[in-house]
């Protein structure tokens, strides 16, 4: 009889661990996928939510540089030297063109990720801040950012990334008309080479 009930004690503990056993393997594997469905909205909705900082921060960043370039393509000292050089291209470029390249350098010291600050004219002289070395007889009226900026004389034109030859960074050039008020005509094309170092840097963070 001791014998008969020790068979059927073990058996029934056997049969209560196996279902013990199986009963804890279900609630882990439950809690696992629970757990693991939960991880996955949760990374989602993170990702979403990073893409869509990333966005206006990026949006902002180039905004604050197309504002600039609005800016100076309204500018009066900048209209007054597009101005004297059809008049006068001599005293255009010995008055009031350091007026115009004082404000850019100043421009310049305070945002470190604009390269290059510049003007092209429609009689063609064109001026850069900071000074760069340029082939003998350069037309930017024939540059294809003054051409598609000028077809557009109302809107910010801004070009595809590409690498400036000179640093190696990847840029964007960001270009407005600058528009005669009396006149109602193109005097010229202002520009500013925006390096993406600055943009890189912002969004690894």
């Amino acid at each position: 009889v001791k014998q008969m009930f020790k068979k059927i004690q073990t058996k029934i503990m056997l049969s209560v661990s196996i279902l013990v056993a199986a009963a804890l393997l279900s609630a882990s594997l439950f809690s696992y996928f629970q757990t693991k469905q939960q991880l996955e909205r949760n990374s989602k909705e993170q990702a979403t939510g990073l893409a869509v900082e990333v966005k206006a921060s990026t949006e902002l960043y180039l905004q604050s540089y197309g504002n600039t370039i609005d800016r100076y393509s309204q500018d009066s000292r900048l209209i007054h030297y597009l101005r004297t050089l059809k008049t006068d291209e001599a005293k255009g470029l010995k008055e009031a063109w350091p007026i115009v390249d004082q404000d850019f350098q100043h421009f310049l010291e305070l945002n470190k990720n604009a390269a290059v600050l510049y003007v092209g004219a429609e009689t063609k002289q064109f001026k850069t801040s900071p000074v760069l070395e340029l082939p003998e007889g350069f037309d930017p009226t024939g540059r294809p950012w003054y051409q598609t900026a000028k077809q557009s004389p109302d809107k910010i034109m801004w070009t595809e990334p590409y690498e400036d030859a000179s640093s190696g960074e990847y840029v964007v050039t960001v270009a407005k008309p600058v528009l005669d008020p009396e006149a109602d005509e193109v005097l010229g094309v202002v520009g500013l080479d925006l390096s993406l170092a600055g943009l890189s840097s912002m969004i690894n963070k």
